[in-house]
């Protein structure tokens, strides 16, 4: 897949808001003790990895790490 450098600008951003994102749902799901929430923010924070892995694959960064 060919992608603009403007479109890798884009994707980079939506990495590390995804990486925030999945970060922040792995630290409240540690908190969360009302099991129907907890169900819902373990789904959040899969669907936020996954999120993750989709944009790392699309910048072809399979590292896991910050850009």
């Amino acid at each position: 897949m060919h992608l603009t450098e403007m479109e890798k600008l884009h994707a980079r951003e939506l990495l590390r808001t995804e990486q925030l994102c999945a970060k922040k749902a792995g630290l409240y799901l540690n908190q969360v003790q009302d099991p129907n929430l907890r169900d819902f923010v373990s789904q959040f924070a899969q669907k936020s990895q996954q999120h993750v892995q989709a944009l790392q694959s699309i910048l072809g960064s399979g590292s896991g790490g910050m850009m």
